[in-house]
């Protein structure tokens, strides 16, 4: 998952680079004062931001965004009113987007961002991103057991298969990797495998953490999108990051 940019976002890569800096900076005093708490975390770092906005000097980028991820597009909001402030997604787009504005940025998810990452000028990947602000893992996406209750037997299969797989995958990935749907010119020099060894199986507290602070972030950042059940599952997310 990542931002994909043309060749006349200098600009805003710089002051992306810049705003990156004064970001760190609060995430790290907010997790020094509210280590327990999330959501008073990230009301500090939201009261922090808006307190110290600053414009951005030249055009905002046209940001073109995807039907296909509701995290990767809610993560992608969040940074940019951390970066640009409040403005700068009044009218997102949906690609293929017009091409007035010269200077845009596009967000590319799964096989696609492979395969035309070669295309853009500049790549932020918004993973990183986050870890360099948060010092936290991005959590793209959680498993979940919505059915019967699974018994402790089923659970601790579960993990252990996670556990072997997760271990397999720092030695040799290419046991999972099936590339015969890519296109292999389009990812010369990308690696791939270097990439599925960072993937991560199991949940421990400090994806929890980061989960969390993630999902108290994107409801401040879009208050309109109400959910009764959003205090309980942080709550919930906070109990089990302190448990394990």
């Amino acid at each position: 998952m990542y931002l994909g940019c043309s060749r006349y976002c200098q600009d805003v890569i710089d002051w992306i680079s810049y705003r990156q800096q004064f970001l760190r900076e609060i995430f790290a005093i907010a997790s020094l004062k509210f280590p327990d708490d999330t959501r008073k975390a990230a009301k500090y770092i939201w009261r922090t931001v808006e307190d110290n906005r600053e414009a951005f000097p030249y055009r905002l980028p046209e940001v073109r965004l995807t039907p296909h991820s509701a995290t990767s597009v809610a993560l992608t909001k969040l940074m940019m009113r951390l970066w640009f402030g409040e403005d700068s997604l009044s009218k997102p787009k949906y690609a293929p987007a017009a091409q007035e504005n010269k200077q845009w940025i596009e967000l590319l998810i799964g096989d696609e961002s492979l395969q035309q990452r070669h295309t853009f000028a500049h790549v932020i990947d918004l993973g990183v991103i986050w870890q360099e602000i948060t010092q936290l893992p991005f959590v793209f996406a959680v498993w979940q057991n919505s059915g019967p209750k699974l018994s402790t037997a089923i659970k601790k299969m579960i993990l252990d298969a996670a556990e072997i797989a997760q271990a397999r995958m720092r030695v040799e990935p290419s046991f999972y990797i099936n590339d015969s749907h890519l296109n292999q010119d389009a990812i010369a020099g990308i690696d791939v495998a270097n990439y599925w060894r960072c993937i991560q199986y199991r949940l421990t507290p400090v994806h929890l953490k980061s989960l969390s602070l993630f999902l108290c972030l994107a409801r401040l950042n879009e208050p309109q999108i109400q959910n009764d059940d959003f205090v309980i599952k942080v709550t919930r997310l906070e109990q089990l990051a302190q448990i394990n």
